[in-house]
């Protein structure tokens, strides 16, 4: 993930293919679009899932950190 511009109220953020699928499939269980999965996650995956979910929080705090300044 490449943070393009992070603002007190947004933030653009460059995904790869392998992360949008991440955050689709997370959105699509969410919703009820996709059955969630059966069993445990592949170790790969759930790595992938961590390390998303680690960038993404990272954005949150500097967009709060920013929103905090103001």
């Amino acid at each position: 993930m490449k943070r393009v511009a992070v603002e007190p109220e947004r933030a653009t953020l460059e995904l790869s293919i392998e992360e949008l699928g991440l955050v689709m499939n997370a959105l699509w269980q969410d919703l009820g679009y996709q059955e969630p999965r059966r069993g445990a996650l592949e170790e790969d995956l759930r790595a992938g899932y961590d390390a998303l979910q680690l960038d993404l929080q990272d954005v949150i705090d500097e967009m709060d950190a920013l929103g905090a300044g103001a």
